[in-house]
């Protein structure tokens, strides 16, 4: 399996491998038989062309991911937290575009973090938890999963290599107290001018075998 190491990004003279909101998971595998790394051949073309694969090649992480959230957050967030999947770059803003045809400009982490969202204008939608679900598993923010491999196949199906080489999908974890809920999963962020606090963790998920 090749992994590609991703370089530091500055800003603010920290960098993202140094930033405590940059949370990277030791990666949880399938237990589906073909879906541990290293893929093969035939493996990582079902990957690209199935989204039911790809939502199983992902599901550990994105469970491990709602854990760690809820225990790391929750108890010092007493509004509860939101959850948003994004695609996000490793290394600067990056041109995407898929065969469906799909374009985005994917921001990189700390440009992320800076603006509170990965968009650059609208609204944020954000499934949202208030308390602790001691059974939380992979469909307890179902539309959030629905978004996450989204990302995946829009990655994983990229006309640009570079695109494919240097994007990750990601998890957000909100502060609630940051956001406005305008209805259901819509938000906005409550100051703009503060947009930098709103976001209190990423996490990046290793898709890397699958590429």
């Amino acid at each position: 399996m090749s992994v590609n190491t991703p370089k530091d990004i500055l800003t603010n003279g920290e960098s993202q491998k140094d930033n405590p909101r940059v949370i990277r998971l030791t990666p949880q595998w399938s237990a589906i038989e073909g879906l541990t790394p290293p893929l093969s051949k035939e493996a990582i073309a079902t990957l690209k062309k199935e989204k039911v694969v790809q939502d199983s090649f992902i599901e550990p992480q994105w469970v491990n991911v709602l854990k760690d959230a809820q225990d790391r957050f929750l108890p010092g967030t007493p509004r509860g937290i939101g959850i948003r999947a994004i695609m996000l770059s490793n290394e600067g803003t990056v041109h995407l575009t898929t065969p469906n045809g799909g374009d985005y400009q994917v921001p990189d982490i700390n440009l992320v973090l800076e603006r509170g969202t990965e968009l650059s204008e609208g609204n944020i939608l954000v499934s949202r938890q208030t308390e602790r679900d001691e059974k939380i598993y992979a469909l307890s923010h179902s539309r959030v999963l629905q978004y996450l491999v989204k990302g995946i196949d829009n990655i994983l199906n990229a006309n640009e290599p570079e695109a494919k080489q240097k994007l990750t999908p990601a998890v957000l974890i909100y502060d609630l107290s940051q956001l406005e809920q305008v209805s259901g999963y819509v938000h906005v962020l409550k100051n703009p001018s503060e947009a930098n606090k709103a976001i209190l963790g990423i996490y990046p998920l290793d898709i890397e075998a699958a590429k």
